[in-house]
């Protein structure tokens, strides 16, 4: 898909330090995730399903998915030319689970000269509508 390569073709100077603290944000993320998967294969008395386990990893998954298109949008947020392609993206990628509203809500943040970072808090606001809709 040609939507989910938007995010390697784009280049913005100086977010090195972005990056590296986001990377230790997952980084931890992905270690509570290995520690709580290793605790369900454990055999103790609590034993869990091989559903119950598969639905926590799927969890886990859709979680981290999460965070990364979270992370794009803070990410790409610093060049507007940038921030239009990611609403573009998230439009794209999820168009069945907005709302009209929503939609255009991101149009008009897309259509401005400008990025505030009310615009960001409202992006990750829809984001998290998102992931509530496709995984809950």
């Amino acid at each position: 898909m040609q939507d989910e390569t938007v995010f390697n073709e784009i280049h913005i100077a100086n977010n090195l330090y972005f990056r590296i603290e986001a990377s230790k944000v997952l980084a931890n993320y992905k270690l509570t995730q290995s520690f709580t998967l290793s605790e369900l294969t454990k055999t103790t008395a609590h034993k869990f399903s091989t559903t119950a386990k598969e639905i926590v990893l799927a969890k886990y998954d859709a979680w981290f998915l999460f965070l990364i298109d979270i992370e794009c949008v803070i990410t790409m947020s610093s060049e507007l030319k940038n921030f239009k392609k990611v609403i573009k993206y998230i439009i794209n990628k999820y168009k069945k689970y907005l709302r009209d509203d929503e939609i255009e809500t991101l149009k008009n943040i897309a259509h401005r000269n400008v990025v505030i970072e009310y615009d960001i808090k409202e992006i990750i606001k829809i984001l998290a509508l998102i992931r509530y809709r496709i995984y809950s």
